[in-house]
């Protein structure tokens, strides 16, 4: 019953203008779509911001996108609000690539966005949706961004959630592989300006900044970044560190939800234990954020 009663709904979802009471709604969708995703295989359809996806339904973040049309609607307002025609942005744990369309949506033909992907199942798909959509600029790069130039293990997700994967030992992979890490301040010496990076590799953001000093010191792009305290000390770091790194950089912290963003403080203990933030060294850029609602 659910497997017939997602596909109108989630249609629904998806194409409707009017968000009025939608959340009631999406929340019944999300969880049909974890029931039967797994019998539903893959489907391509068009997201609430007008791009395409090739979405494979046994997996946790395509079943979110097909479901609602979208996936952290937080995150997408303050993209959406910092980005225009023309500028580069970068997304760092691309994924199967849902932010870089996102992103380059939002830059245009004259703008650019590059995108780092290590997992090769994932950046196949990645690939993929890229080509769905040809009209956006989008550079793609199989490697993992790191401290360093070289090999690194990686340590792939499960099919159900391919997002996972990471350079962190998460002890439950199914597949450990080794991939080419490179040096993001390497990978973008010769771009001039960057308004915005987002890094999204499940514990290893610490690592990801420490190859980015020098582009974050030229550039001073916003930063969105998924914070989770857990794994960050599983890849020996923490969301103090980070918070401190970016701190003496001139960031100041944001963390978006939902419903309000707030100006917080990273070495607060009472912070949530995974959340994403916006790091950003531009106070016209804070009051916009913080005055931001659903």
């Amino acid at each position: 019953m659910i497997k017939y009663a997602l596909p109108p709904v989630a249609a629904y979802l998806r194409h409707c203008p009017i968000d009025c009471g939608k959340w009631r709604l999406e929340r019944k969708a999300v969880n049909w779509a974890r029931t039967a995703g797994h019998q539903m295989g893959e489907k391509t359809v068009r997201t609430r911001q007008h791009f395409r996806m090739s979405l494979c339904l046994n997996d946790w973040v395509d079943q979110h996108i097909y479901a609602t049309g979208q996936y952290e609607p937080e995150v997408i307002r303050v993209a959406q609000s910092i980005l225009g025609p023309g500028d580069v942005a970068v997304d760092i744990g691309a994924n199967i690539g849902f932010f870089s369309l996102l992103f380059a949506s939002c830059t245009g033909r004259q703008g650019k966005v590059i995108s780092f992907e290590a997992q090769p199942n994932v950046f196949q798909r990645l690939s993929r949706n890229r080509d769905l959509n040809p009209g956006l600029i989008i550079e793609l790069n199989q490697v993992a961004a790191a401290g360093v130039n070289g090999t690194l293990e990686f340590h792939c997700g499960p099919e159900e959630h391919s997002g996972v994967g990471s350079l962190r030992n998460r002890g439950t992979a199914n597949q450990i592989i080794s991939v080419q890490s490179v040096r993001c301040d390497d990978m973008l010496a010769n771009i001039e300006s960057i308004r915005l990076i987002k890094i999204d590799v499940e514990g290893a953001e610490s690592q990801v900044l420490a190859g980015l000093n020098a582009t974050l010191t030229r550039c001073h792009p916003e930063l969105l970044v998924e914070v989770s305290d857990h794994y960050l000390k599983q890849c020996g770091s923490s969301a103090e560190q980070l918070y401190c790194t970016l701190q003496q950089l001139g960031y100041q912290m944001i963390r978006l939800s939902h419903d309000r963003n707030e100006l917080v403080d990273g070495r607060n203990d009472q912070l949530p234990i995974q959340f994403n933030a916006l790091f950003t060294t531009r106070k016209q850029v804070i009051d916009d954020v913080l005055m931001m609602r659903s």
